[in-house]
């Protein structure tokens, strides 16, 4: 669940899930995502960027082994893991005393074996998500991804490679459609 793109509005409702009426945008019931987990997995992205009144909230579920939903009186057994990732300040003060493991990764520049396997997997998921065909990088595309600082880590690399394939139409991935995919969200117009 990426946390940091989550409306601060929502931000309950997609982790911990809503009784009936509680959102006239939602009106039946809604498993949140620490619900649909049940005995799997909870990977939420972003933590940092959520309101702390409802960091406050996971952090008491995950302590207690318990959650509620959004307009709910009884609560729920919590039998997920969780798995948090944060980019820019650690999760720690959203744990709390919440015992935690912590996994400290490199950026991504100081990892540069690891930027084509990222970029083949994110060209493959943009070209899966679009409906074309994945091509691949051209040799000039491969020596311009290694070549980048990536400032913004992983997700740089994952926007930049999905604009990329929009501005490629099915075609192999260039360093010219990289470039142009660069800084903000909006491809440019010519």
């Amino acid at each position: 669940l990426a946390c940091d793109a989550l409306p601060d509005s929502i931000q309950a409702r997609e982790i911990f899930g809503s009784v009936a009426g509680v959102s006239s945008a939602t009106p039946d019931a809604q498993d949140g995502a620490l619900g649909r987990a049940d005995a799997g997995t909870v990977y939420l992205e972003g933590l940092e960027r959520l309101r702390a009144d409802v960091a406050e909230t996971l952090a008491r579920a995950v302590a207690e082994r318990r959650f509620r939903r959004v307009g709910d009186e009884a609560s729920a057994p919590l039998s997920a893991r969780i798995v948090v990732a944060a980019e820019s300040r650690p999760a720690t003060p959203f744990l709390g005393g919440v015992p935690h493991h912590a996994i400290e990764l490199a950026p991504l520049a100081e990892r540069r074996e690891d930027i084509l396997p990222l970029a083949a997997h994110f060209l493959a998921a943009s070209a899966e998500e679009i409906g074309v065909v994945p091509v691949g990088f051209t040799s000039d595309a491969r020596a311009f991804l290694l070549a980048e600082p990536w400032d913004g880590n992983i997700r740089e690399l994952r926007q930049r490679i999905r604009q990329a394939v929009r501005l490629s139409s099915g075609g192999a991935i260039t360093a010219e459609a990289l470039l142009l995919a660069g800084d903000g969200d909006e491809i440019p117009s010519f």
